[in-house]
């Protein structure tokens, strides 16, 4: 496959409204397929790329809305992708508008769950068990939301969001020591 005729044909089917897409690279990777602002180039796993045509297209669908709103998988990437199922519905490419919508459903839910993240790590730190170790804070969301610790590793965010907060912990201590402050907790 010429991929570089594959992602001209992508862009002007889904994305003709994408004026700078021929600055950009696009290349073949043994690891995985991803969109490189820093260098304009997207890299397509080779194995991916001997898919059936409808993956291979949701492939390069999915990498080229990285590359055009220069982001990750936030409201903007839904956005774009919804309107990447209607084109495809327009074309009659039904497997394809099909293999669009549970991508959508699938970064949906992980969207979800981010936010969830980032707003139940603080919480859990500061307010519900202060003394909690990183390892025991994985174990406590896997348990509260059934997910695999992976799931939670996985986002750096989390871990930085679990030292934000356990730095918030430490200061109020020392404040509290240092001016004396006998302020109860509250009680669950």
């Amino acid at each position: 496959m010429n991929i570089r005729k594959k992602f001209g044909e992508i862009v002007r089917m889904y994305f003709s409204k994408w004026k700078n897409w021929k600055s950009w690279k696009v290349r073949r990777t043994n690891g995985d397929s991803k969109c490189k602002w820093s260098s304009k180039t997207i890299v397509f796993n080779k194995d991916e790329l001997l898919k059936e045509k409808d993956d291979v297209d949701l492939l390069f669908i999915h990498e080229i809305i990285h590359a055009v709103i220069r982001g990750g998988h936030n409201q903007k990437f839904l956005n774009r992708l919804k309107k990447a199922k209607t084109t495809a519905s327009k074309l009659h490419r039904s497997e394809l508008e099909n293999l669009i919508e549970k991508e959508i459903d699938m970064i949906s839910k992980s969207e979800k769950f981010t936010n969830y993240l980032k707003n139940r790590i603080p919480d859990i730190v500061t307010i519900d068990a202060p003394d909690i170790s990183w390892k025991e804070l994985v174990k406590a969301i896997t348990a509260e939301h059934g997910c695999k610790p992976r799931d939670i590793t996985k986002h750096k965010f989390a871990r930085r969001l679990f030292n934000q907060a356990k730095k918030l912990v430490e200061i109020e201590k020392k404040t509290r020591e240092k001016f004396g402050l006998l302020i109860p907790k509250c009680e669950k």
